[in-house]
């Protein structure tokens, strides 16, 4: 069985669960259909909206800092520990936590992770 096929069978069963609780009151389905539901959300491959909720950062001027040195001075707002100086625009990832700070370090992120799930489900 392949992960697109899991999936399908996985929706197919929430959709029949969902029936039968309409159908019957005297049973609670809810706990297997929120399994269910997530079993398949595990299966599906991780979008890059989740990344940027989960992970992403933005570098922040730091002023108070910034005023102390010729080039400006910026702070991940995921860690609040990595300072970048000057041009952060090249700086992908926060040195300190690993966040990704930018549109193409978030892409790279996706890329990463759903390329594991391929390898983990070819064996």
């Amino acid at each position: 069985m392949t992960q697109e096929e899991a999936i399908v069978n996985l929706e197919k069963l929430i959709a029949l669960f969902y029936t039968a609780s309409e159908q019957s009151k005297m049973v609670d389905y809810s706990k297997i259909i929120e399994t269910l539901e997530f079993a398949a959300a595990a299966l599906r491959p991780i979008s890059r909206e989740q990344v940027e909720k989960v992970w992403r950062g933005e570098w922040r001027l730091n002023e108070e800092e910034s005023k102390k040195h010729v080039e400006p001075i910026y702070v991940c707002t995921r860690c609040e520990n990595f300072e970048a100086w000057g041009n952060t625009e090249k700086t992908n990832f926060c040195g300190y936590c690993g966040a990704p700070m930018t549109d193409e370090a978030v892409e790279i992120v996706v890329e990463k992770i759903n390329n594991m799930e391929e390898m983990t489900n070819e064996h």
